[in-house]
């Protein structure tokens, strides 16, 4: 998914749109504060994606505009970013909708963390015991 695709879901959230599909004129300046924002969230949430793909040597890549492509997991661009975005979007604005929307991007973090399997590893004794 692009910047583009969680920023979309995200006015989408906010419900920025026209009717003719169009962002509505005081979101203007939402765009260009959309990239560092999803920048910030995916480096807070490196932990949770890493979980997810099972894989601890994933990196966090900023992004510098919203046509680039984010490199996360499905479940962290479609069901955590978004809200966390969103939130973040609307903090001066609406200081309510913003802590509904933060509470929401907590849940769904909780959420999605739940979904991952524990794995099952052998324990190495590191401290051997000669008595």
């Amino acid at each position: 998914m692009t910047g583009r695709g969680i920023y979309e879901l995200a006015i989408q959230l906010l419900a920025c749109k026209n009717s003719n599909g169009s962002d509505n004129p005081d979101c203007a300046d939402y765009v260009s504060r959309a990239p560092a924002l999803i920048s910030i969230l995916l480096a807070e949430n490196l932990k949770t994606d890493r979980l997810l793909r099972n894989d601890y040597s994933v990196r966090s890549l900023p992004i510098s505009h919203l046509d680039e492509k984010v490199n996360c997991h499905d479940l962290v661009s479609h069901g955590i970013l978004p809200f966390g975005l969103a939130s973040l979007l609307v903090a001066d604005e609406d200081p309510e909708l913003s802590h509904s929307l933060y509470e929401r991007y907590l849940i769904n973090i909780k959420n999605i963390k739940e979904t991952v399997t524990a794995i099952s590893h052998q324990i190495a004794d590191c401290y051997k015991f000669n008595g």
